[in-house]
């Protein structure tokens, strides 16, 4: 096997996921609490440190509830953890094992990232699917490693700690968000902030709604093109004004880094940036780098720090539309394509660039299906449907996002407003397309959520006829390699 690590890993990945599947863990955070659970409704007193924050929301880990506001001594200063009394008594406190949602009426921008606060507010549970095709935010929320929730949150007091890189990124994304909604009209704004920085609180419903039924909602999402963009642009850039390798890798590593912090670390976040730090690893070691063992790795890795992630949609399909690319695309795809030239002296230029075109959307073609075949069992359990025309829509969306990104980069410069204008011509084009594909017959197939035995059923057929294309492509190279052999040693 050529990659037993990577064979290893994805094993290990599917055999947790049909546990989940077959309800193997309990899918209510009423589990995580430990002896006494705060009803629907209760009012709490409850501690902890922020560790995200947005417009009226923050997020509290390493979490404490207190059920009486008697074990409150109040010190009388704002700017000081209000102490507590020590207490063992279950009745009294329990420790939150998950993250806390904290809903407030106040600007958040008081508040600093790393610092302690004590909050008082109404606890909500995550409420669970009661329909088949139903959101199920207790499981969602969970996979996020998030419990709960506290609404009209307020904060009683708070300590000056704070983290001061993930703040200042904080601070930057505020700068960056408020740039876009300046240069770009607000349904266009909200487009590219969740594009660009990862934000998707101004992302007009409507728009979302439009990408979604037409399978290209994955193109808001930091993807590896926004690596490819950052990291490695930044890293080829080093390399060419002659760092050496070690301080080019470090470099791109730190400022991507940077921008995941800005862009708040999402699950496809983690993972480009996650195999972008391991191809950096193998440039520093000198090792060749293959992307399914990184891949690989890096699901075994977050899957071991927290197994629900295997019931995240934006987990399954990040990692599974890369392993689309890395496996099934090759055994689409055939042979190598060569280089695109002149077939015979004095052959017109147009008629060349015409074959290089049609290859290259042969090949884009191929990798659109790709995705699909691998993320097909996955948009049906998930959603229940899928989008008919999405891999044809995926050819005319792909090719543009390049541009998009990189013009959209540039705006976000002072006094590179004006490439905005690149940003809104294609997103147009882009509403103007889904909008049309939107009209087309047998837009959306619905067959409802496969079985457990039909999806492991699909990706044996699949993975079969994967190994079978890839065990023929060996056999006619060895068999090409041994002719070359024996024409060079004179033997016919």
């Amino acid at each position: 096997m050529r990659r037993p690590l990577f064979a290893v890993t994805l094993l290990l990945v599917v055999i947790a996921w049909m546990k989940l599947a077959a309800g193997g863990w309990d899918s209510s955070p009423a589990a995580d609490f430990s002896a006494q659970q705060p009803n629907p409704g209760m009012i709490l007193y409850a501690t902890g440190q922020v560790c995200f924050k947005d417009e009226q929301e923050i997020r509290l880990q390493s979490v404490t509830f207190y059920f009486s506001e008697n074990l409150f001594q109040n010190s009388g200063n704002s700017e000081q953890i209000i102490p507590f009394e020590q207490s063992n008594s279950i009745e009294q406190s329990i420790r939150f094992q998950q993250k806390l949602i904290c809903e407030l009426s106040e600007d958040v921008d008081t508040i600093t990232l790393g610092s302690n606060v004590v909050v008082r507010g109404t606890f909500a549970p995550f409420s669970s699917a009661g329909n088949p095709g139903e959101f199920d935010s207790a499981v969602y929320y969970r996979s996020l490693g998030v419990g709960g929730r506290l609404r009209k949150a307020e904060i009683l007091a708070k300590d000056g700690k704070r983290w001061y890189v993930r703040e200042a990124a904080y601070r930057l994304k505020q700068y960056l968000r408020a740039r876009l909604n300046r240069i770009l009209p607000a349904e266009q704004a909200g487009v590219m902030c969740a594009l660009l920085l990862g934000d998707k609180s101004e992302l007009e419903a409507d728009i979302k709604n439009l990408y979604k039924r037409n399978g290209i909602l994955h193109i808001l999402s930091i993807s590896s093109l926004h690596i490819t963009i950052i990291g490695m642009g930044l890293y080829k850039l080093l390399r060419k004004i002659g760092l050496p390798i070690i301080p080019a890798a470090i470099g791109g590593s730190a400022i991507l880094l940077f921008y995941g912090m800005l862009a708040g670390f999402s699950v496809s976040a983690c993972r480009a940036i996650g195999m972008y730090l391991l191809r950096m690893g193998a440039e520093i070691l000198g090792r060749s780098y293959d992307m399914l063992t990184a891949l690989g790795i890096l699901a075994a890795a977050m899957v071991i720090k927290n197994p629900y992630y295997l019931q995240n949609a934006g987990f399954l399909l990040s990692f599974s539309s890369v392993l689309g690319i890395g496996s099934v695309y090759p055994a689409l795809a055939g042979r190598e394509r060569k280089k695109v030239g002149a077939r015979y002296y004095g052959e017109k230029q147009w008629k060349i660039w015409m074959r290089k075109f049609a290859g290259e959307l042969q090949e884009s073609y191929m990798a659109s299906l790709s995705i699909t075949l691998v993320t097909l069992p996955i948009q049906l359990w998930n959603y229940y449907e899928i989008p008919v025309y999405s891999v044809f829509l995926n050819l005319l969306i792909l090719p543009l996002m390049k541009p998009l990104l990189a013009a959209g980069f540039l705006s976000l410069i002072p006094g590179m407003g004006f490439a905005s204008k690149v940003d809104s011509f294609i997103l147009q084009g882009y509403e103007f397309l889904c909008t049309f594909f939107d009209k087309l017959p047998f837009h959306t197939w619905n067959p409802g959520r496969p079985h457990v035995w039909q999806v492991v059923l699909y990706y044996g057929i699949l993975t079969g006829i994967v190994l079978c294309e890839e065990r023929r492509r060996e056999l006619e190279k060895r068999k090409e390699a041994e002719k070359r052999r024996a024409r060079r040693n004179g033997v016919r």
